[in-house]
């Protein structure tokens, strides 16, 4: 009886002292760069995540008595090793290290729908970053398309010589089977795909990232050869002014310029800018190599931040254009019997988005964007005169959830366009409207440092031609400092449209309407 007495007082002495060396203390994490509190940072105590900070930045957790080495790690943040005295019952400070999107070597992207960095992906991602973006505002500020056609694997294809109207070929597949996004959300597709991307200045992007292969997983029907995902800036506590101005022996012109600042609670963006381009015969063969051009570009964003974890931003964008090709002797008022043909594009493309983020104190992240867009193309030749419009729209909600070496990615979303005439009853295509529900999911597990595998589903549902699942499965492994290796499947799908990017750009009043019975595309991409 007395050892049993013995045993039980002294276990009751050995929780007694424990308890004592427990000490609950309060922490408080902070921007380092504007001193903003920090949501969903994880406290970690001997590698272990104990705890999480609220949405406030507060946390509180039990450490020992004495001194502790505990680190704060949050995405997008450099982790944090701070000493601490857990005897002093008070609020201690923690302020983390610079945002890591400001360091130069370091890469997130977004097309892979988990926000990693570009090193550990699975699939392959090419990335033009905000240096080459800049660089590229000073060589050809009008458009992307000179920077992106310098990536191996991918060729910017120009099929008209007259407009200058081109697209993106990626690992040879025509340019239909590439699919454009902005910021995530497809706007440039069918008839509203008409110089999308020519219109795009490379000031306005923080980057450029292209996705090689079959990504309709990931966004839908479209991406058989792959994807271009162009990112638009965000604002930083500094004040960004930037003006160009552009002359080039091709008679083009530009000028261009760029604004950002974010205090406190709001920031924004603007991009505006224009171009003129004076016809040009390089060869000396009496017809335009580059059309006369006038066009200009107005892009304001606005952000609202009403606490850490939560971000607002409201959008508009509006281009006209104005292009003028064919026979010199009419772009330069000459015309006469022998001298007749020219081909002039008119267009205006509005555009409205909003969208919602929201981090939650369980390693996650809800998402909504939304966006609308009209494009309205008034299409006139010496032949032909039509003018038409397509409205497009986009809405996703998304829920993306990260713990330790998983990432877990779900959403839904809606996107559809109709195409209508608004004059021109010399064409044959009729009136068309396709609407397309998905679901998703993804799933990416990190195997210590070295291997990665993702696994995803995506099923959609589209008005005309029914259903699609799509599944996809991507791994990486790196054997050593400098081998790496990629593997993956992807299923795809493209609806059939007749205004879809061909290899020659056939004028509108030839093309015939879809027939009746016609199916899918579908693709199976190794």
């Amino acid at each position: 009886m007395k050892m049993r007495a013995l045993v039980v007082l002294s276990l009751f002495f050995i929780c007694f002292q424990d308890a004592k060396s427990q000490h609950l203390t309060r922490f408080k994490v902070l921007n380092a760069s504007d001193s903003t509190p920090i949501a969903s940072v994880t406290v970690l105590l001997n590698d272990l995540p104990i705890a999480t900070t609220d949405l406030e930045g507060m946390v509180e957790c039990n450490v020992q008595a004495g001194t502790d080495f505990i680190a704060f790690s949050a995405k997008g943040f450099s982790q944090k090793r701070v000493s601490i005295t857990a005897s002093v019952d008070k609020e201690q400070v923690i302020y983390l290290m610079e945002e890591m999107d400001k360091l130069e070597d370091v890469i997130i992207v977004s097309s892979t729908r988990s926000n990693q960095t570009i090193e550990n992906a699975p699939i392959k991602v090419e990335v033009l970053d905000a240096e080459e973006m800049k660089e590229e505002s000073m060589v050809k500020p009008a458009t992307v398309l000179g920077i992106i056609g310098d990536i191996s694997g991918v060729q910017v294809q120009q099929i008209s010589a007259v407009s200058g109207s081109s697209n993106i070929r990626i690992q040879g597949l025509e340019g239909r089977y590439t699919q454009i996004l902005r910021d995530g959300m497809p706007l440039y597709e069918g008839f509203s795909g008409n110089f999308g991307l020519m219109s795009i200045p490379p000031l306005d992007l923080k980057q450029a990232e292209l996705i090689k292969g079959s990504s309709s997983t990931l966004f839908g029907g479209g991406a058989i050869g792959g994807l271009v995902n162009l990112i638009s800036k965000k604002p930083t506590q500094q004040q960004e002014a930037i003006v160009s101005i552009n002359q080039t022996t091709l008679k083009e012109t530009d000028v261009n310029s760029f604004l950002s600042k974010r205090k406190n609670k709001l920031g924004y963006t603007l991009y505006a800018g224009g171009t003129t381009q004076s016809a040009v015969d390089v060869n000396k063969d009496g017809f335009s190599d580059l059309p006369q051009l006038r066009s200009m570009v107005f892009h304001p964003r606005l952000f609202f931040y009403p606490n850490a974890a939560t971000t607002f931003t409201f959008e508009c964008s509006y281009t006209k254009e104005n292009r003028l090709g064919g026979d010199m002797f009419v772009i330069q008022n000459q015309k006469d019997t022998v001298h007749q043909y020219f081909e002039k594009n008119q267009t205006n493309r509005m555009t409205f988005a909003f969208s919602a983020e929201r981090k939650t104190a369980h390693y996650g992240t809800v998402a909504w964007k939304s966006s609308i867009s009209q494009f309205v193309n008034l299409i006139s030749s010496n032949q032909n005169i039509l003018k038409a419009k397509q409205t497009d729209f986009f809405s996703e909600l998304s829920y993306l959830m990260t713990r330790r070496q998983n990432t877990w990615v779900t959403g839904l979303n809606a996107t559809g366009n109709q195409f209508a005439k608004l004059s021109g009853d010399s064409i044959q295509l009729k009136n068309t409207r396709n609407v397309t529900v998905g679901v998703f999911s993804q799933f990416t597990r990190k195997f210590a440092s070295r291997s990665s595998l993702e696994l995803g589903l995506r099923n959609d549902y589209q008005n005309q031609f029914g259903n699609f699942l799509l599944p996809r499965m991507a791994v990486y492994h790196q054997m050593n400092n400098t081998i790496g290796i990629r593997a993956g499947y992807g299923a795809g799908y493209k609806i059939p449209n007749a205004l879809s990017a061909q290899l020659v750009d056939y004028p509108i009043q030839n093309i015939l309407p879809i027939p009746a019975g016609i199916r899918a595309e579908k693709s199976n991409g190794f």
